[in-house]
């Protein structure tokens, strides 16, 4: 994984805006400008945060996005979870800073690929639910040996009452602390 000398832990940023309206100069670039200059004025350096865009995606709107901010900053780093190609993972390799796939998607021709840009790949599963069995995340540590990967991650949330009352809770990773 991704070691870091902050106290506070690495940050892990979702960064969704450019999904919907791709890269727009000047207005991004000022954005990146000034979330960097925020990081470091909070003591974070680059390896202490990570920015996420597209969700499961190399399309060409990520890509065009990724070149983007790298040509603002290139320390901004930049986290990618969906598995292409070899030949697609290539063009996306100097943009992205950890490669992320799916679980299920490990056995796929491109995890060669993404270590062979020698960032870290890690691994996740989504959707993590009470129902599946505990077993299901004890043996993500094991296939993360098996593929000789850096890390893994689940992606879970917690609603909150006051800003999403209609969501089903996802409870499958979330300990929530006592409040009384």
């Amino acid at each position: 994984a991704i070691k870091t000398t902050s106290p506070q832990g690495e940050l892990f940023l979702e960064v969704w805006f450019m999904r919907d309206t791709g890269w727009q100069t000047p207005r991004y670039d000022r954005w990146i400008q000034h979330l960097v200059t925020y990081m470091k004025g909070h003591g974070l350096e680059y390896k202490d945060w990570i920015i996420h865009i597209f969700d499961e995606s190399m399309s060409d709107r990520f890509l065009e996005c990724a070149k983007a901010i790298k040509g603002v900053d290139p320390g901004v780093r930049i986290f990618q979870d969906h598995m292409d190609t070899p030949e697609r993972i290539k063009e996306f390799a100097p943009y992205i800073d950890v490669w992320c796939p799916v679980q299920h998607q490990l056995g796929y021709p491109g995890l060669a690929a993404m270590k062979a840009t020698g960032k870290p790949v890690w691994m996740y599963e989504c959707g993590t639910t009470p129902g599946f069995p505990p077993s299901r995340h004890r043996f993500m540590g094991w296939r993360a040996w098996h593929y000789e990967l850096d890390g893994l991650s689940f992606w879970t949330y917690m609603p909150c009452q006051w800003n999403d009352p209609a969501r089903v809770p996802n409870y499958g990773l979330y300990y929530p602390t006592s409040t009384g």
